[in-house]
């Protein structure tokens, strides 16, 4: 596999908004999502969820390597089956 940029590590998110008083989550596995955003709806100010993604993910939108912030990809091609035509006499 070939990457392109260099990989840099994140800050915890977190951990900045809890230095400013404000409450967040660290979120690693599908099913911490909902009840993640149900907490965050809950507070009354500002809350911060830090989704962790693995770099192999491909998350929409993206720019493919090479490729100008104008070929900007929004989601998956979706493969089109074709039917092999049949010869009828």
């Amino acid at each position: 596999k070939r990457y392109v940029a260099t990989p840099l590590s994140c800050p915890d998110f977190v951990k900045i908004a809890e230095a400013y008083c404000i409450p967040g989550l660290n979120v690693k596995r599908k099913e911490e999502v909902v009840p993640a955003i149900e907490q965050a709806m809950k507070e009354p100010g500002p809350f911060v969820i830090s989704f962790m993604v693995e770099p192999e993910e491909n998350v929409y939108p993206m720019v493919p390597p090479g490729a100008s912030l104008a070929e900007i990809v929004e989601e998956p091609k979706k493969e089109v089956k074709i039917w092999p035509q049949r010869n009828t006499p």
